[in-house]
């Protein structure tokens, strides 16, 4: 009787179990947005915020919000989405405001942000994207910052961030890249902040900043920098903040600040080197702070 009473107990733990893992053992079943699903708790033509963060996503069924034109927020973060596909997010055209950060996305399709002229806000943190397709963010001509920081992105193509003409912050801190291709930021003319600290770059290019007219603050701190070109920064002529602390620099070129007249704090802590009147002449704003 106990014999039996055992097995049947075993039994029922498997069972349940089984339906904890699923098929793919990973600890969750795996559960897809659905157009019926969404329309259970949400109603289309209303609805201006949805919140479905947290709940073991991992896929979106096409045309799952075509039905949602009025909505501006859409929150997705800390689901189990491996990938961002053509088609997901059509019906959006009013969405400001997508998050996604700490998912599982490696890939983005072309076309994935297909329709969002209004977005201006998109966070994409703390994912396992690697790299990026040129013109994987074609359309999105109202975006305004960007976040891509926490993932593992080795390189980016000189094209990627073509036609956002509208950014104004941009976050690739704590990534892996290496290096950094002239060309990359051309089109960014509105840009203000951008954040690359805590990479792996070794060097700067002449031309890596070319476009980066209205860049005020530029961090480029815990990386692994040996080397800045002569006039790496020329063109930057609103930039006020250089954050170069704790790389890997054991000398500057005379020339290699030429062009930043409005530059008021520049930071070097953290490397091996000795800031001398030559090192510094061609910073030319008298009032600048140098943190050593």
């Amino acid at each position: 009787m106990n014999a039996k009473l055992s097995l049947t107990i075993v039994e029922i733990l498997s069972v349940l179990l089984f339906g904890i893992l699923g098929n793919n053992g990973s600890g969750v079943q795996g559960l897809t947005i659905t157009s019926d699903y969404l329309a259970s708790k949400y109603n289309p033509s209303s609805t201006v915020k949805i919140e479905l963060g947290d709940s073991n996503y991992t896929d979106i069924e096409v045309g799952a919000f075509s039905k949602y034109t009025k909505l501006k927020v859409l929150n997705l973060d800390g689901n189990l989405l491996t990938s961002i596909k053509q088609g997901q997010l059509d019906g959006l055209n009013e969405l400001e405001k997508l998050e996604m950060v700490e998912n599982r996305i490696a890939s983005i399709e072309l076309g994935a942000f297909n329709g969002l002229e209004s977005l201006t806000y998109l966070d994409l943190s703390g994912n396992s994207l690697k790299s990026l397709q040129t013109g994987v963010f074609n359309g999105l001509v109202s975006l305004k910052e960007l976040s891509l920081e926490f993932n593992s992105l080795q390189s980016i193509q000189s094209d990627t961030f073509s036609g956002l003409k509208r950014l104004r912050t941009l976050f690739l801190n704590e990534n892996e890249l290496t290096t950094l291709q002239p060309g990359t930021f051309n089109d960014l003319l509105s840009l203000t902040y951008m954040i690359l600290t805590a990479n792996s770059l070794q060097s700067l290019q002449p031309g890596v900043f070319n476009g980066l007219v209205s860049l005020k603050e530029l961090s480029l701190d815990y990386n692994s920098l040996q080397s800045i070109q002569s006039d790496t920064f020329s063109g930057l002529v609103n930039l006020t903040f250089l954050d170069l602390a704790e790389n890997r620099l054991q000398s500057l070129q005379p020339d290699v600040f030429n062009g930043l007249v409005s530059l008021t704090m520049l930071c070097l802590y953290g490397n091996n080197i000795t800031v001398d009147e030559v090192s510094i002449r061609n910073i030319t704003n008298s009032k600048v702070q140098i943190l050593l």
